[in-house]
């Protein structure tokens, strides 16, 4: 038999060492969960942010589109005639 698989098999400590990988190895995947979820979060904040302001620039380029074919066919009013403070 292999002298270390022996020395491992009566270690003592060998179910301590596997209880604390395993605890490592959970923390780590919870870590990761943790991060894809924060990732994910930033990420749908960052495109909700982005539809907000698609949606105001659109919003204003339409209303500008709109209010410039409102006035585009339309002719100035006549000049005023100036009002003579002296006529009688």
């Amino acid at each position: 038999m292999n002298i270390e698989l022996e020395k491992n098999m009566f270690d003592p400590y060998l179910g301590q060492h596997l209880f604390e990988e395993h605890e490592r190895r959970v923390c780590a995947l919870q870590w990761e969960r943790v991060a894809l979820k924060a990732r994910a979060e930033r990420t749908n904040a960052m495109a909700q942010l982005a539809g907000k302001c698609v949606r105001l620039a659109v919003g204003l380029a339409m209303t500008t589109w709109r209010w410039g074919r409102s006035t585009l066919h339309r002719t100035p009013p006549p000049p005023r005639h100036p009002v003579r403070l002296d006529a009688k």
